[in-house]
C-alpha cells in the first residue's frame, strides 16, 4: 500500500469526481477504523448524493469530517454483519456490530422524539437483496409502525428499528461519527439480509468494489482538476461571465496578430520583389543608353561621310 506522503490530496471542489465520496462504501469495521483525516477537510459535507437519496437537510451535522482509504474521500459507509450487542436508552439505540474482520464498531440511531408522527417507511423489509444496497429505499407505500421503534437520523431520516434486534444479519448504511476517540457509524439505513446467499452477495460486492477502486489511489490529470475548479466557480455564474469575457479578448488578441503578420508577409513579399526587379531594370537602362550611342554614333559617322563626299 502506498505510504500516505507519496499520495495527491486534492481540493475539495475535486471531489465530485470521486468514485467514493458520492456513494455507499463497501467497507469492513476494521476498515473503517483504518480510516484517517487529513487537515483542512472539516466542516458541513453536502454532496448531490446527499440530495438524491434524501441524506442531509438544514439539520445536517455540522462538522463533519471527510475521511480517507488511502486519497480516497469516504463520507458514507455500507456495512454488513451480525449484531452482537443491542443496547435501548431512553433517546438512542446502541448496536455493536461484527462482521468477522476481526474488529467490532459501534451503530448509533436516535428515538424519534415526536410520537405522533403517522407513519414512517418500512426499510427492514426482509425481501430486500443485496444488490439494491445503494437503491433509494421507496416511501410511496409507507408502513405504520409503533412510534417507540421509529428511529430518526443524524440527517433527520426515519428508519424503522422494530424488526432489528440481538443477534440480526443486518445491512448498515451511515456515516461516519465519533465517541471518545473510537469511530462509529451515525445510522442512516438498515436492512435485514434475508437469506446466506444474500450475505454471500454483499460480501462479494465488497471484495469487487475493494478490487477495483479502493486498492489503488484515485487519480486525477491537470485538465480534469481545471475543469472541476472551473465547475465551482461557475456556481455564482460571475466566474463564467469573466472567462467567457477572457475568451473572447484573447480571441481577438488573435485575430489582429494574425492580421499583422499576414501584412507584414505582404511587405516583405514586395520589398522582395522589388529588390528582384531592379537588376532587370538597370540591365534594361544600361541596354538602351547603349543602343542610344550607337544609334547616335551611326548617325554622326553617316553624316561625316555624307559631307566628305560633298566637298
Amino acid at each position: 500500500m502506498p505510504k500516505l506522503s507519496s499520495l495527491s490530496f486534492y481540493p475539495r471542489y475535486c471531489f465530485s469526481a470521486s468514485p467514493t465520496y458520492n456513494t455507499w462504501v463497501k467497507l469492513t469495521a476494521a476498515g473503517v477504523h483504518a480510516l484517517t483525516t487529513q487537515p483542512g477537510f472539516e466542516g458541513q459535507t453536502r454532496s448531490s448524493f446527499s440530495r438524491k437519496y434524501k441524506i442531509g437537510s438544514a439539520d445536517i451535522r455540522s462538522g463533519q469530517k471527510v475521511y480517507f482509504h488511502l486519497n480516497h474521500p469516504i463520507q458514507w459507509i455500507r456495512l454488513v454483519g451480525v449484531l452482537v450487542a443491542f443496547d435501548e436508552y431512553p433517546n438512542r439505540w446502541v448496536m455493536i456490530l461484527d462482521d468477522g474482520s476481526g474488529e467490532t464498531i459501534e451503530i448509533v440511531c436516535a428515538k424519534q422524539q415526536n410520537a405522533s408522527t403517522p407513519a414512517v417507511a418500512d426499510h427492514t423489509a426482509a425481501t430486500e437483496q443485496g444488490s439494491s444496497s445503494t437503491r433509494c429505499p421507496s416511501t410511496s407505500t409507507p408502513t405504520l409502525t409503533a412510534p417507540s421503534r421509529i428511529g430518526r437520523t443524524a440527517t433527520g431520516y426515519e428508519v424503522d428499528m422494530s424488526r432489528i434486534d440481538l443477534g440480526s444479519v443486518v445491512k448498515v448504511k451511515g456515516g461516519i461519527g465519533e465517541f471518545r476517540g473510537a469511530k462509529q457509524i451515525t445510522l442512516e439505513r438498515i436492512n435485514l439480509i434475508p437469506t446466506t446467499a444474500s450475505e454471500a452477495l454483499a460480501w462479494a460486492e465488497l471484495h469487487a468494489f475493494h478490487t477495483a477502486i479502493l486498492s489503488k489511489p484515485w487519480t486525477l490529470s491537470t485538465t480534469d482538476i481545471q475543469r472541476l475548479k472551473e465547475k465551482e466557480e461557475d456556481k455564482d455564474g460571475t466566474a463564467k461571465a469573466k472567462r467567457r469575457k477572457e475568451r473572447d479578448r484573447t480571441r481577438r488578441l488573435k485575430a489582429h496578430e494574425r492580421i499583422q503578420r499576414e501584412r507584414e508577409r505582404e511587405r516583405e513579399r514586395q520589398i522582395e520583389e522589388t529588390r528582384r526587379s531592379r537588376p532587370v531594370a538597370e540591365k534594361d537602362k544600361k541596354k538602351k543608353e547603349r543602343k542610344k550611342r550607337e544609334a547616335n554614333s551611326s548617325s554622326t559617322s553617316e553624316l561625316t561621310r555624307t559631307t566628305t563626299m560633298t566637298a
